[in-house]
Order: structure tokens, then sequence, then C-alpha cells
């Protein structure tokens, strides 16, 4: 499916569990995936990438406003 192509979408807690899975599925649908988490997530970025997705990860703590901050200049970056 497609229906996302074009778009980004940026999932935190992707590293496991439901956040992972629903990265897997956004990245499915077609979209870009931010995969954000306190942890790696490299292994997800690997596996949607694996299965023709596009994704990057990066470790936040999102309860930081100095780490949302960077987050964003790196995703604004990253897809412009």
């Amino acid at each position: 499916m497609s229906r996302l192509k074009g778009h980004v979408a940026l999932v935190t807690g992707a590293a496991n569990g439901i956040g992972r899975a629903f990265a897997k599925r956004l990245a499915a649908e077609g979209a870009a995936v931010a995969v954000v988490d306190l942890a790696d997530g490299a292994e997800v970025v690997t596996e949607i990438e694996r299965d023709g997705g596009a994704a990057g990860s990066f470790v936040a703590d999102i309860s930081d406003p100095d780490a949302v901050t960077a987050l964003a200049e790196h995703w604004r970056t990253a897809i412009s």
C-alpha cells in the first residue's frame, strides 16, 4: 500500500512493542518513518528498509525540551 507516500511519520517509543509495530505499519503504508526512542532504533530501521520502506532513527528523551528541539531540527533537515 502507498496511501501515506510522501508523508513523514514520527513515532516515539518506536524501538520496541506497540511503537515498533506502529512504525512498521506506517512504513508499510508508504510513510517515511522517524523512529524515536530512548533506546537505539537501528534494528527497526533495518527491518523497515529491508521491507522496502524508508526510515531513520533518533535517540531522544522527549520529556527534555532541548532534545525535542534537536529532534525537530534533525528531521527538518533530513526530509528537506
